[in-house]
């Protein structure tokens, strides 16, 4: 039996490229090994209340899982004591992930006093990316427009899983 025996290429004959119409099996036959899908991309954050300049927005998504990122400048904001959410994210969020965080690092912000953690939130299959912060009393509040200024940026980034 040669089953898993026969290698395709070497360390010293190396393939260039490999193109497929269906998917590659890594580490078993089974449909939960199938890679199918891989791509990249750019997306349009946009903040409601706030003029922004995008930095950079991009997502890779390999398989179900889609790794969301983003630098922006905030140019201008209406001061609103509103939570402050990014709109536009790629892919619907499967029913099995409907809840989705991580964190972000921010500049010029004017945190409340007490912050100990800067949380992004994405809490709803299509819903907007949403900004939290914890305070040392435990306590997780909405970072709110009223704490920008025009000169604040956020880097960030979130994972999602995604039915397509």
């Amino acid at each position: 039996d040669s089953d898993g025996d026969v290698n395709l290429g070497a360390g010293s004959f190396r393939f260039k490229d490999l193109y497929l119409s269906g998917g590659a099996y890594l580490g078993g036959t089974g449909s939960a090994n199938k890679l199918d899908d891989y791509e990249e991309g750019t997306w349009t954050p946009s903040i409601t209340g706030c003029s922004i300049t995008v930095i950079r927005a991009n997502y890779v998504k390999i398989g179900a899982l889609v790794h969301i990122s983003f630098t922006i400048d905030i140019d201008s904001t209406d001061g609103a004591a509103v939570q402050i959410a990014i709109s536009g994210a790629p892919f619907t969020a499967s029913v099995a992930s409907v809840e989705s965080t991580s964190t972000f690092m921010a500049q010029n912000v004017d945190f409340p006093s007490g912050t100990i953690m800067s949380n992004l939130y994405r809490f709803s299959r299509s819903g907007d990316i949403a900004f939290y912060v914890t305070s040392d009393d435990a306590v997780l509040s909405s970072l709110l427009r009223s704490s920008l200024s025009s000169s604040s940026k956020f880097w960030g980034s979130i994972v999602i899983q995604t039915d397509s």
